[in-house]
């Protein structure tokens, strides 16, 4: 038997779990969410130019990067 703390929180990948949070969120960023400063989005452009916030790799970034205080 597994608890809810370990299905949702503890054995769970954490960028699978903060996309989680941006896709339910409608789109807010997971990072300050979980209490991370808001970091300068990374801007793209699509096939057709229009530009994009790409948060799944701003995600991924934040999760590797060191912390610094």
């Amino acid at each position: 038997m597994m608890t809810n703390r370990e299905k949702y929180i503890t054995k769970r990948n954490e960028y699978d779990l903060m996309i989680t949070i941006y896709e339910a969120k409608n789109f807010w960023c997971p990072i300050q969410i979980v209490g991370g400063k808001k970091p300068k989005c990374l801007r793209r452009r699509n096939a057709s130019g229009y530009p994009y916030s790409d948060c799944r790799n701003c995600i991924q970034e934040w999760l590797n990067e060191e912390v610094i205080e």
